[in-house]
C-alpha cells in the first residue's frame, strides 16, 4: 500500500513528491482449458423389504484432471499446474420409519479432493494467518455430506436438512422447512449455520473460515399461474 500511495502521488505530481494514491490495478482473471477425464459405477442393493439395505444405491465416481491450473496463493504471475484426482463415495436411500409418514430421502457422500478445497483453491494456501505465510495441508481436502428430506403426512409440509462437514473443523448446517397450502403457493424458509471452529480447530484450515461469519435466514414466497 506504502508504494502504491507513494509513486501514484508522484505520477501525479513529480515536482511535490506528495503522495496521492494515483496508481491503480485490477485482477485479471484468466480461465485455462482443463482436461477432465471420469468415470463412475452404481450399484443398488437389495434386501429385505423394509431394511436398510434394501433398494440403497450406492454410487463411486472418480475423475482425473491432468495439468490443472490453480490461482497461485501470492496471486503471482506464475501459476500452480499440478494433476487433480477427485473422488466421491454417494449413498442414497428412502427408508420409512413410520406407518403414518411418507419414506424419507436420505443422501450421504464422502468427496476427496487431492490437490484443492471444495472451493477450488489451492490447498498449499491453507493455514495462514495475519502474521505468517500459509503452511499448507497434506492429504488432500475431505467432505462428509448428509442430506435429509421428510414430508409430512398430506404433502402440504416437508422438513430438509443439510450438513457439510470438513474433517478439518468446518461444519455447515442448513435445516429447511417448505410449506404447499395449495397448488399455487408454495414457501420455503431456511437457515444456514456456517462454523469453522468445531472441536478447536484450525480454523485457517477448514473451508468454512471463508464464510463461517455469514449465518443467514431467508425466505422464498412462490405463485405459479
Amino acid at each position: 500500500d506504502l508504494f502504491f500511495i507513494l509513486t501514484g502521488g508522484f505520477l501525479n505530481n513529480p515536482l511535490s513528491g506528495q503522495g496521492g494514491g494515483g496508481l491503480r490495478g485490477h485482477i485479471e482473471r484468466t480461465y485455462h482449458r482443463e482436461d477432465v477425464f471420469g468415470t463412475g459405477i452404481s450399484y443398488v442393493f437389495s434386501g429385505e423389504p423394509g431394511s436398510w439395505t434394501d433398494q440403497l444405491i450406492l454410487n463411486f465416481e472418480v475423475s482425473f484432471t491432468p495439468d490443472k491450473t490453480f490461482t497461485p496463493i501470492d496471486l503471482g504471475q506464475e501459476y500452480i499446474v499440478e494433476d487433480e484426482y477427485v473422488t466421491a463415495l454417494v449413498l442414497e436411500k428412502y427408508q420409512r420409519f413410520s406407518r403414518s409418514f411418507p419414506a424419507t430421502y436420505m443422501v450421504f457422500q464422502w468427496m476427496h479432493r487431492s490437490e484443492s478445497d471444495l472451493f477450488g483453491r489451492h490447498l498449499s494456501g491453507m493455514g495462514g494467518t495475519v502474521n505468517n505465510t500459509p503452511k499448507g495441508v497434506d492429504g488432500g481436502w475431505n467432505g462428509l455430506v448428509l442430506a435429509l428430506q421428510q414430508p409430512f403426512p398430506g404433502l402440504v409440509w416437508r422438513a430438509d436438512l443439510s450438513v457439510l462437514y470438513d474433517t478439518r473443523g468446518g461444519l455447515f448446517v442448513q435445516p429447511a422447512l417448505k410449506w404447499k397450502p395449495s397448488g399455487n403457493w408454495n414457501i420455503e424458509m431456511f437457515y444456514n449455520h456456517m462454523d469453522g471452529y468445531v472441536d478447536g480447530a484450525n480454523e485457517n484450515e477448514n473451508i468454512m473460515q471463508t464464510v463461517d461469519w455469514a449465518d443467514e435466514f431467508g425466505l422464498r414466497v412462490a405463485y405459479q399461474f
